[in-house]
């Protein structure tokens, strides 16, 4: 492990700095005492962590504060992350003593984010200065998530194989220039689109939509993020009728309307169309393929098939029309018809539009006669 004493005012230095801020700090409903207190135990908790990893303080604020790590070898790099790690994965125990200590009524969450880079050291961590200092102390809320762990790709290069695999690609960040790499934050947003339920056993009807928010991470697809939104949903034969495709289109026409709301700007496209961003604070908005990748940011909202035309209305091209068709089958949906599958219904196109076909079984059913009948006879 380095040793801080050999480093001498003045010289440049490649070092590692970990930030770490407790989000919504400033919505925190206990007495200004409590508050300081479990702030001040919060602080020596996590300064604790690093210093076992030979890191040091490099400041600290009301909110949080940052520690450097010297990353002249990969093991420095391995000991700022790991702490980056401990401190996320500890959270739960350091929120139970924080409370135990403080009677802090609130849970604490954090954002964590770590870069390196060259700067000019000095005994005094106030004085020490260099461009990636600046530019990451200044933007680092941007290059994270709430209780993930987010690290520039200046790091992520560095890390032992099995510790660089735990992080994810999430975004390119242009404000300090680099690839960002996330841990935490997939699973987080799964589990988020899994929380979307379109199932509700006792068949109430919603008062509202209900949807869910998601951050795309880079690679992301609409249709592969529409599986784990809908995955109470059971699509049978999609490749053939697009019933999967149906769900996401509507899915991103809902989120047109939902920014119409908002500041729009339309970009035009090479093709001379235009499109619509639904990037997280970004200036325009657009509706993606299903196919598309995501550049990773992008704030992304998924509704329940109630929101997205699942209704008890038979019109052309809704998803009732598909699930009584046999093309999707939906076992149960919020404020859904009760059983969708009990009339079988069939489409052809003809001259361009879908048109209902009668099967043999229902002709029989409501005492029509087929042609096979009239040659029998």
């Amino acid at each position: 492990m380095n040793s801080w004493n050999t480093l001498k005012n003045g010289e440049r230095e490649e070092l590692g700095l970990l930030q770490i801020d407790i989000v919504g700090h400033s919505k925190l409903q206990d007495t200004d005492r409590i508050l300081k207190e479990a702030k001040g135990t919060f602080k020596q908790l996590t300064e604790g962590i690093v210093t076992t990893r030979g890191g040091r303080l490099f400041n600290w604020g009301g909110d949080g504060g940052s520690f450097m790590f010297q990353v002249k070898t990969g093991e420095g790099f391995n000991s700022m992350c790991f702490s980056a790690l401990q401190m996320l994965n500890s959270l739960p125990a350091i929120n139970e003593e924080i409370a135990i200590l403080t009677r802090l009524t609130n849970i604490l969450s954090v954002r964590i984010s770590c870069d390196s880079g060259m700067a000019v050291y000095d005994n005094d961590p106030a004085l020490i200065s260099g461009d990636f200092v600046n530019k990451f102390l200044k933007n680092e809320r941007n290059l994270s998530l709430k209780d993930t762990v987010s690290v520039t790709d200046r790091v992520w290069r560095q890390l032992h194989g099995e510790l660089k695999e735990k992080f994810r690609p999430f975004k390119f960040s242009k404000e300090v220039e680099s690839m960002i790499y996330n841990y935490g934050g997939k699973e987080r947003q799964l589990d988020v689109l899994n929380s979307l339920s379109n199932i509700d056993k006792d068949e109430k009807p919603p008062d509202r939509p209900e949807f869910v928010e998601i951050v795309a991470f880079k690679g992301d697809t609409l249709a592969s993020l529409s599986k784990y939104a809908y995955a109470d949903v059971v699509v049978k034969n999609h490749e053939n009728v697009g019933g999967l495709n149906l769900l996401t289109s509507k899915n991103a026409q809902r989120c047109l309307e939902h920014t119409q709301h908002g500041t729009q700007q339309i970009d035009e496209e090479d093709s001379g169309s235009p499109r619509r961003s639904m990037r997280a604070g970004g200036p325009s908005y657009y509706e993606p393929e299903p196919s598309e990748e995501f550049q990773g940011g992008e704030s992304l909202r998924f509704y329940n098939c109630v929101a997205l035309g699942y209704a008890p209305i038979i019109g052309e091209g809704t998803l009732l029309d598909h699930v009584l068709a046999g093309n999707l089958l939906i076992n149960r949906v919020v404020g859904g018809v009760s059983e969708p599958t009990t009339k079988l219904r069939t489409f052809e196109m003809v001259e361009g539009r879908y048109r209902e076909v009668e099967t043999e079984q229902e002709t029989k059913r409501e005492g029509k006669v087929t042609e096979d009948d009239e040659e029998a006879h």
